[in-house]
């Protein structure tokens, strides 16, 4: 008996899911990125409404890694994102049957295998409004050198490999896009050669970071008011590198990367 009222409960809430009208010219996109390695090996996207309908994703935005379906005109349901070899190939990976909201045509986050996925409103790289932010780092690592290379979205902020040195990173994120970075802390030996250092550490949301890192490990410190201020440029504040580390002067006072009053 519990069995079939759990089936029947699922039947209704299948029943229940409203179509949403599209007229021919509406485009649904993803922000393709969000998943590391969805745009791997040169290959297709493609979209599937309501298991039946196919479409192909076309690039929208390079940079950002979105691409744009132009769906049919009819009423659907769901969606489902594909990566494939070719347009008529079996998917190599795919999403679950994500369900279309009555509002939105842009998906910035989404999962393998998963239903579950993040719903806004695309907005054209021209329109985009970026908001910059800082990665402050202390050095406690005792390397002989000390590079933070990233990747992620948004795209690389200190170049490509090895990175860049120094103690203050800052980073742009447009309004309402996703913000995943993996940074790596590293001494530039080289992968797997004698002597190679390496720290990571995530960052998930579009916000100021103070970052300590020792040998073993990045551990996020509390950002001060101090830091928050003088994160932007004014008349009386300066910034210097002393011994891989940034100094920050203001009123005739030092401070250090966290805020820190240096006496």
């Amino acid at each position: 008996m519990k069995k079939s009222l759990t089936f029947l409960l699922a039947l209704v809430a299948a029943c229940t899911l409203s179509a949403r009208s599209f007229d021919g010219t509406q485009k649904i996109y993803l922000k393709a990125n969000a998943v590391s390695w969805w745009t791997n090996d040169n290959c297709v996207q493609r979209a599937v409404l309501d298991n039946t309908t196919a479409v192909i994703g076309v690039i929208e935005d390079q940079e950002r890694s979105i691409y744009a379906f132009t769906l049919p005109a009819d009423d659907y349901t769901t969606i489902r994102f594909e990566r494939c070899e070719s347009a008529e190939a079996a998917a190599w990976n795919a999403t679950g049957e994500i369900v279309i909201p009555d509002e939105g045509d842009y998906v910035t986050a989404f999962d393998q295998n998963s239903a579950t996925a993040t719903w806004t409103t695309y907005v054209p790289v021209g329109e985009l409004v970026y908001n910059t932010y800082h990665i402050y780092v202390t050095n406690n690592t005792g390397w002989e050198a000390f590079y933070l290379y990233e990747w992620g979205s948004p795209n690389e902020i200190s170049g490509g490999w090895p990175g860049a040195d120094g103690s203050d990173f800052a980073f742009q994120v447009a309004e309402g896009e996703n913000c995943a970075l993996h940074l790596i802390f590293h001494n530039n030996v080289g992968e797997g050669v004698e002597g190679d250092r390496r720290v990571l550490f995530d960052i998930t949301e579009a916000r100021d970071y103070a970052l300590v890192v020792s040998d073993t490990e990045a551990i996020e410190a509390p950002l001060p008011s101090a830091v928050n201020t003088l994160s932007q440029p004014t008349a009386d504040g300066r910034k210097r590198i002393a011994n891989g580390q940034l100094i920050i002067t203001r009123d005739g006072r030092t401070y250090n990367a966290l805020g820190t009053e240096i006496k």
